[in-house]
């Protein structure tokens, strides 16, 4: 016989340790047909992916990649509700199913990044922004799991959108925007944190979203310095790199324009023209250039008109 029976079909389950309310065993089902094929999901994911990247960066943003775009299009229906209400937090709609299925997959992503970084990219995965951050929310959303407040964290899911684009840079280096990143993260992240941090704070939207409980905005609250320290450093980088710019431009215009200005220019027509192509892409700072200094340049390179007529079977005929 199992070791769990059924003692009472209307309110409790017998265990070995005692008796727990039927809400509760069923949630504890309820839990291991979700967590646990999620958690199975996120891991094969990984497998399956990661043979197309190399550098154990890309590899450690694998899941995160599909948890970041995940959550932020199921975050969609709940902030549409949002919005149309004129920011209105208790026009949210509940939609049960989605959210406990949300959070759960979310808590799963959470587990799999420690059990693969652990094991693949132990060296990119940091104690605060790893370790610390996902045990932290593992604990986040299960509160919200036990007090009913999925939607709650299905709307603050919007918040993942930056995270997605940081990620998929990382996946692809040519999709990368620093200024969408940290418009979407002030927005989400800053502007829109602390206007529900403050909207759930309000009594009659407690009242109705939370059972009169401040915890939500609690919650809110003490994640909000990780993020503003995030964006700090991000506006930090932008100074930073900013500087180097303005410091390397002059530097590699001066030493690429006398480069090009000495650049012999062959008398024979074919020459002239493949000497014109490499002096095109051997430079490629010449896109930093100002016109001015891109229409001299070009035109002390370009070859001579009779030159281009010849080559292109234009030119005059010598009488034979």
């Amino acid at each position: 016989m199992d070791n769990t029976t059924l003692v009472d079909n209307a309110n409790v389950v017998a265990t070995p340790n005692g008796v727990l309310p039927l809400a509760a065993s069923v949630e504890l089902v309820c839990s291991s047909r979700t967590f646990v094929p999620f958690l199975f999901v996120f891991c094969a994911i990984y497998h399956f992916l990661a043979p197309l990247y190399t550098t154990p960066k890309q590899l450690s943003w694998i899941l995160t990649t599909v948890a970041s775009a995940t959550m932020t299009l199921v975050s969609i229906p709940f902030v549409w509700d949002y919005v149309s209400s004129g920011g209105d937090v208790k026009s949210v709609r509940t939609l049960s199913s989605l959210t406990y299925a949300t959070t759960r997959m979310f808590q799963a992503y959470l587990v799999s990044d420690l059990i693969m970084g652990s094991i693949y990219y132990r060296n990119q995965l940091m104690l605060l922004t790893g370790w610390f951050h996902h045990i932290l929310y593992v604990f986040i959303v299960q509160i919200c799991i036990k007090r009913a407040w999925t939607q709650i964290f299905c709307l603050c899911a919007l918040m993942e959108l930056p995270t997605f684009l940081l990620a998929i840079s990382c996946l692809y280096p040519r999709l990368r925007s620093n200024v969408a990143f940290a418009v979407t993260f002030f927005l989400t992240r800053i502007l829109l944190h602390l206007i529900w941090c403050i909207s759930y704070l309000i009594p009659s939207n407690r009242t109705h979203t939370t059972g009169g409980s401040i915890l939500p905005s609690v919650m809110l609250a003490g994640v909000f310095p990780l993020h503003a320290i995030w964006f700090k450093g991000c506006v930090k980088g932008f100074i930073k790199r900013r500087k180097e710019n303005r410091a390397l431009a002059p530097q590699a215009v001066t030493v690429d324009a006398v480069a090009l200005a000495h650049a012999t220019i062959p008398s024979s027509t074919s020459d002239s023209y493949i000497s014109f192509r490499s002096a095109s892409h051997n430079h490629p700072a010449r896109k930093d250039y100002s016109l001015s200094t891109l229409h001299h340049i070009g035109y002390r390179l370009w070859p001579a008109r009779k030159a281009i007529y010849s080559f292109v079977g234009l030119g005059r005929q010598t009488s034979s």
